[in-house]
């Protein structure tokens, strides 16, 4: 009898081991997905943000070269890549529009050493903004 109540020990401890592991390995998971969805939102606000300063500043200035500059550095500000950023203004009439495309590639960002130079997935964030011309 003995020797049986020594096997459903052993068996409860091997199942409980397995159970903590099983639940870590869960929670790591669901953990990475929350980091990694807060930094696809970082981006997509940033690009917006972008894209209505850019606007803005071009609004003021009323010159489309410093208000592209001034948006690059908006990007910067935010936490956005340069090189996967592009900024377009278009002038219409009397207002003048702001393009931002932006290609986040947020698994690289939270596991640069995993992944190497190869992307898993990449995400393109598209933004605009309007502003009329200043006069005044």
């Amino acid at each position: 009898m003995r020797k049986g109540l020594g096997n459903i020990l052993r068996e409860k401890k091997g199942s409980i081991f397995l159970e903590l592991t099983m639940s870590i390995s869960m929670l790591m998971v669901i953990f990475l997905a929350i980091i990694t969805f807060a930094f696809l939102f970082a981006d997509y606000y940033a690009v917006h943000k972008v894209a209505r300063e850019g606007a803005k500043e071009a609004s003021i200035s009323k010159d489309i070269v410093f208000a592209e500059r001034r948006a690059e550095e908006f990007a910067l500000l935010w936490g956005l890549d340069i090189a996967e950023t592009e900024i377009k203004f278009v002038t219409r009439n009397r207002a003048v529009t702001c393009y931002v495309t932006y290609l986040s590639n947020p698994l690289y960002r939270n596991f640069p050493s995993l992944l190497g130079s190869n992307y898993l997935t990449v995400i393109r964030f598209k933004s605009d903004a309007t502003y009329v011309w200043f006069d005044g």
